[in-house]
């Protein structure tokens, strides 16, 4: 079979969460982070035939990428990558020692949601790395939905700000983040974010079933 370029960017993506994926029969792909901040869930075009677990998911696409569109032979214990005369034989690792993610990513009821364009997330990690800033802030600014990039435990640290929307919400809330956790693919999403300490984002490109769970700061509040 062949593995599309669209998905081994999922699976690129999902190693800079975890190193190490579980990969279960059918067409879904799910990670968690090792101390499950993170969890990322996609449906994508293959069915995968047999379930199969990958120590170093940066070895396996770097074996991949040696190859160019090569084919994958799935068998019992390994699988076979191969391209004409080339091939590379890569062993499954065992499940015992993976850490993976097996429930349905359900968020709690929202109570703030709002759409997230690819350039404002860029720009969160870009003003959160030249800042030397840890945190990004959901909150409410004069009528306004707003997200700072600051440093949550530095009352004068350098801050970046930027508009998301309107906000009819009259109830105070501070949802916080580590800018470090922001591991999403790049691209639009809608954020959910619920009084639970986590939030969901959800791809807003047609047709792409991509969603991250991402757990939030627990001085985040909703309400004095």
């Amino acid at each position: 079979m062949k593995i599309s370029r669209e998905t081994l960017g999922y699976l690129k993506n999902f190693a800079g969460i975890n190193a190490n994926l579980l990969v279960r029969p059918g067409n879904k792909l799910s990670t968690v982070s090792e101390a499950k901040h993170i969890v990322a869930e996609v449906k994508v075009k293959e069915e995968f035939p047999v379930q199969f677990g990958i120590f170093d998911l940066n070895s396996f696409l770097g074996a991949v990428s040696l190859l160019d569109d090569p084919d994958f032979d799935f068998g019992e214990k390994s699988v076979t990558i191969s391209k004409g005369k080339s091939k590379v034989k890569y062993w499954y690792a065992n499940e015992e020692i993976l850490t993976s993610w097996n429930k349905s990513l359900k968020l709690p009821d929202s109570v703030i949601t709002f759409d997230l364009s690819e350039e404002v997330t860029n720009e969160a990690n870009k003003f959160g790395s030249v800042l030397g800033v840890q945190n990004l802030i959901i909150t409410s600014v004069e009528g306004k939905l707003v997200a700072v990039v600051s440093d949550k435990k530095n009352p004068t640290s350098n801050t970046y700000q930027f508009e998301l929307g309107e906000c009819a919400e009259t109830t105070p809330f501070s949802f916080i983040f580590k800018v470090e956790n922001l591991k999403m693919k790049p691209g639009p999403y809608k954020v959910s974010l619920s009084t639970k300490s986590i939030a969901e984002f959800r791809s807003a490109r047609k047709g792409e079933e991509l969603v991250y769970g991402i757990a939030m700061e627990t001085d985040s509040r909703w309400g004095v």
